[in-house]
């Protein structure tokens, strides 16, 4: 009896490691710049505004990213997920002297999100921002596991914000596997602008599932569903050698 008591404890043992494992992977948010299809920056975990923007200066680029007042080029997410999985990107950048009217694009990707799973889903991509003083588009676009949802796309001319949501109300996308991947992309094409014209932009990628029958488990129980079910044995064991 203490023998089978020692394997059912190591069992769950073993699954509660697994577990906790699982939830310290790290999946770190890489960054890249490019303009007109050629990479300049990146792929990076780590943004330093001041060595994009020499990298930007040395291509001649019209394009330089804002240093002050909440600028520059940052990305947040709730990874590893939750009820929903989310990856937003935020930057603000102003036109300069320069020969290089080449489309500025910013990828901003995050892999291993462990939640929500399930055998369905949908995304939701959203996008604000503010125009000072431009004329040109932007283009923002949201990925899950290379789907593309419908870009949103916007036309300015002068001064302006937008805030906009696509498609309503959302895209559906399949099932929705551990480990899933999110992006944010941007296209910024404000060739002829005035220099000192500056634009705000920000884009998020949210995907949600419906729950598969398992989650019910965790949900009931508070743990997952390989530990609750060695629990469960181990409950019918001692209850067996009571009887």
């Amino acid at each position: 009896m203490q023998r089978h008591r020692g394997l059912f404890l190591g069992l769950a043992m073993t699954a509660l490691l697994g577990f906790m494992g699982s939830q310290a992977q790290a999946g770190p948010i890489m960054f890249s710049v490019d303009l007109g299809g050629t990479v300049i920056f990146g792929p990076t975990s780590t943004v330093n505004i001041a060595t994009l923007n020499s990298d930007l200066a040395h291509a001649d680029s019209i394009y330089r990213f804002v240093t002050t007042g909440g600028g520059g080029l940052s990305a947040t997410s709730n990874f590893p997920g939750g009820a929903t999985g989310f990856l937003q990107t935020t930057g603000n950048i102003t036109i300069v002297a320069g020969t290089n009217t080449a489309a500025l694009s910013v990828d901003v990707v995050q892999s291993g999100f462990l939640s929500p799973v399930g055998p369905s889903g949908t995304l939701l991509s959203t996008a604000s921002g503010t125009y000072v003083n431009t004329t040109g588009t932007t283009t923002y676009t949201s990925d899950f596991q290379g789907t593309l949802a419908a870009p949103l796309a916007f036309t300015q001319a002068g001064s302006g914000s937008f805030s906009t949501t696509n498609p309503p109300p959302s895209m559906a996308v399949g099932a929705v596997p551990s480990g899933y991947e999110l992006s944010n992309h941007f296209v910024i094409s404000l060739a002829g602008s005035p220099v000192g014209a500056s634009e705000g932009f920000s884009g998020e990628a949210i995907v949600s599932t419906v729950p598969e029958p398992a989650s019910v488990v965790m949900l009931v129980t508070g743990m997952p569903l390989p530990l609750a079910i060695v629990f469960g044995l181990i409950r019918r064991r001692k209850t067996m050698a009571g009887a």
